[in-house]
C-alpha cells in the first residue's frame, strides 16, 4: 500500500537497498526504522515482499499505526485537535504511512518500544504486534521515544532477534 504520499520516501529507501545488494550480494538485508522511519520500512518492505523479492528482517523502534492515528490521538498534540480546520487539514494525509494495514503481511519482525514513549502511545506497539504474527515485542520500560537503542537490553533483543532471522535466510 503505497500512495503519493508515502512515494518518494519509499523510492528512496528501496534506492539505498537496491544500492546495498548490489554491493554485497552474499549478505542479508535488514531494514531498520525509528519513529517515522517505521512507516517508510514497513512500506518499503511490504513492496518488496510483494514484488518477491522480500528482506531478511525488519526492525521497528517507537513504531506507529499510522500518522492519523499519532495525530488525532497522542496526548502530545491533542490540544490541537479544537482547532479550526486542524481535522480537515490532516485529513488530506490520513493515508499516510499506514503501518497497521501492510505489517500482517511481514515476517522477521521486531518491534521495539519504550513504555514511557512522550509521542507514541504504547498501545500502537501492543496493536502492531498483534497484527503481526510471529512478530516479537520488546517493552522497555524506560528510554522515551529517541534513545531506545542505547539500552543494553535493546541491544542484546536486536541481536537475538537477527541471530533467529539468520536461520530462515537464504541468503546467509
Amino acid at each position: 500500500v503505497s500512495t503519493q504520499s508515502t512515494g518518494n520516501s519509499v523510492q528512496d529507501a528501496r534506492k539505498v537497498l537496491e544500492f546495498a545488494r548490489a554491493a554485497h550480494p552474499d549478505k542479508r538485508a535488514v531494514l531498520y526504522g525509528h519513529s517515522m522511519g517505521t512507516g517508510v520500512v514497513c512500506q518499503t518492505a511490504y513492496q518488496l515482499l510483494d514484488e518477491g523479492a522480500p528482506v531478511d528482517a525488519v526492525i521497528l523502534e517507537a513504531p506507529f499505526l499510522s500518522i492519523p492515528d499519532v495525530v488525532f490521538k497522542s496526548p502530545v498534540v491533542r490540544f490541537v485537535n479544537n482547532l479550526p480546520l486542524y481535522k480537515d487539514f490532516l485529513w488530506q494525509f490520513s493515508d499516510l504511512f499506514r503501518t497497521k494495514d501492510v505489517i500482517g503481511d511481514l515476517s522477521g519482525v521486531l518491534l521495539l518500544f519504550a513504555e514511557n514513549d512522550e509521542v507514541i502511545p504504547t498501545c500502537h506497539a501492543t496493536e502492531l504486534h498483534r497484527l503481526c504474527p510471529g512478530s516479537t515485542l520488546h517493552l522497555v520500560p524506560e528510554g522515551g521515544h529517541n534513545f531506545l537503542i542505547h539500552q543494553d537490553s535493546v541491544k542484546r533483543a536486536v541481536e537475538e532477534h537477527l541471530k533467529q532471522n539468520s536461520l530462515r535466510s537464504s541468503r546467509n
